[in-house]
């Protein structure tokens, strides 16, 4: 009898031992896959990247691989913001956040700040893109493996400039460029050779816009024989600013030669997102430079069928973008109101003690009770002074958020006047986030001429978004649209 049990025991022990193998089997393919998808990435071989992340995902999902999804996701979120979707790499940025290996793990906390970071560059929001590039710098810091904590350092830093040419900090450029040059001596160039080509791109642009062209052309140089050295095929950046060199020194034609040779290798690639900036720049360039309209329009109509396609695939993006915002806001709203509840708590236990205290030593101690009594009205009185300060101070927070047309001032506006927005809403279930952050504009008696200097727009095309608002609400022509939108709100 003991045989057999010891062969029952040992049978289940083989079978659970071999289902454990098997799993772990499976999870070394998933980490090759994501491995193959890192590999081909770095290759800036971005659909092949694609190919294997998505394996690794469906694969991770089926046995719920924590690590697998996070790190798939990563990849594909990855590629797709290389490819301009940038749609589908927020959505992926989400579902690796989703993941227990995301929380435990500083490296893919990282990655995502600098995603989130690239997208919101790419839509212009700049404020939020600096802040989420500088969370990235400040929690590389944290990063154990050496070679990865000097990568994320060095990408911190070439983001941190993308955001500073756009938005022409010089004195943030420049010192930030320095920071970057110096980073990349820590790096394996044969892992890297692409960020540090775009290094020197970025120190020969920082010339270029000084007029100092012999000191550009030398960086240009460096920027195209790192790529040369190591067979890239993504060519299209150092192109262009071959272009914008010869159009610089004056060189019309070897300008051009650039600009297409540009706009040919991002076809051949088949990064639209790419092609797209190249069509309009050759459409300007011939328009403004070369004065050939015609020529000029051909590739300017093809920008725009680019560029409507590239909007079709991100349509809403701004919304998603705001929803991911607002999502993360409400997260750490909820944790200080759980911080909150302890210290109510808390202070709720101390005065009912108080409170036992007092009722049992009323009698004896009534002279006492009454300057209690007046102490606690002289406190909720100063509480409530400071609740009225508060609230003063988060409005004019929100009016400089809205003058800085920040995506948090919507977030803000919608904390201290939930009934407005819930109303426009119940109206219009539809509402996007800009339509409503444009009526909130309103509601706080905002003019058409401030609005339209605040979204960085003609009146003319404020004037044109309230006629549209009138009809699509029925407003009366009669009737001031702040003070309708108003009076909407408190009925």
């Amino acid at each position: 009898m003991t045989k057999i049990k010891d062969i029952y025991l040992f049978s289940i022990f083989f079978i659970i031992t071999n289902m454990v193998m098997a799993d772990v089997s499976v999870n070394k393919l998933i980490d090759l896959k994501n491995e193959k998808s890192k590999q081909a990435f770095i290759k800036l071989e971005f659909y092949e990247s694609i190919k294997y992340a998505d394996e690794a995902l469906k694969s991770s999902e089926k046995l719920a691989y924590s690590k697998g999804i996070t790190i798939a996701s990563l990849y594909l979120a990855k590629a797709f913001l290389e490819l301009g979707d940038y749609k589908k790499a927020l959505y992926y940025i989400n579902k690796a956040e989703q993941e227990s290996f995301f929380s435990e793990y500083i490296n893919m906390q990282v990655e995502s700040y600098r995603l989130k970071g690239r997208i919101y560059g790419m839509l212009d929001m700049n404020v939020k893109a600096e802040d989420e590039f500088k969370k990235q710098l400040f929690n590389s810091s944290k990063i154990k493996d050496e070679k990865q904590k000097n990568m994320s350092v060095f990408w911190s830093y070439q983001n941190l400039n993308f955001i500073y040419v756009k938005t022409k900090q010089v004195d943030s450029l420049d010192k930030y460029l320095n920071l970057q040059l110096l980073s990349q001596n820590k790096l394996d160039e044969s892992n890297n050779f692409y960020g540090i080509s775009d290094t020197y791109g970025l120190i020969a642009d920082n010339f270029l816009a000084q007029d100092k062209y012999e000191e550009a052309r030398i960086y240009i140089d460096k920027s195209f024989q790192i790529l040369k050295k190591y067979n890239s095929r993504y060519l299209f950046k150092v192109y262009h600013r071959y272009g914008d060199y010869e159009k610089a020194i004056g060189d019309e034609e070897e300008a051009l030669k650039y600009y297409k040779l540009a706009l040919l290798n991002a076809l051949k690639l088949k990064d639209m997102d790419a092609a797209k900036i190249y069509y309009k720049v050759i459409s300007d360039f011939l328009i403004d430079i070369k004065k050939d309209i015609n020529a000029g329009k051909e590739y300017l109509m093809t920008y725009n069928k680019i560029n409507d396609s590239l909007n079709k695939i991100n349509s809403n993006i701004l919304d998603d973008v705001y929803l991911n915002i607002i999502k993360e806001q409400r997260l750490l709203k909820k944790k200080e109101n759980n911080n909150y509840k302890y210290i109510v708590f808390g202070l709720g236990l101390v005065s009912s003690l108080a409170l036992v205290h007092i009722e049992k030593k009323r009698r004896k101690y009534k002279k006492k009770i009454k300057i209690q009594t007046t102490e606690t009205k002289n406190k909720s009185e100063t509480i409530n002074q400071l609740e009225e300060q508060l609230k003063d101070s988060r409005f004019k927070d929100m009016m400089v958020l809205a003058q800085k047309n920040s995506p948090d001032f919507i977030i803000l506006f919608e904390e201290l006047y939930p009934d407005v927005v819930k109303k426009i809403k119940s109206i219009n279930p539809d509402a996007s986030t800009s339509e409503i952050s444009f009526l909130a504009l309103s509601y706080l008696n905002f003019s058409t001429k401030q609005i339209s200097q605040i979204l960085n727009v003609t009146v003319r095309a404020i004037q044109v978004r309230k006629n549209r608002l009138r009809k699509k609400y029925n407003i009366p022509s009669d009737v001031d649209f702040n003070f309708w939108y108003k009076q909407l709100a408190i009925v």
